[in-house]
């Protein structure tokens, strides 16, 4: 898994070619 960018309390990551955003809280 890779961090894409970061939004406020979020995060877009790709994991295995998908794209999906996250809270910060789970990383």
């Amino acid at each position: 898994m890779k961090i894409l960018k970061i939004e406020g309390d979020r995060a877009v990551v790709s994991s295995g070619g998908v794209q999906r955003s996250i809270g910060i809280n789970f990383l």
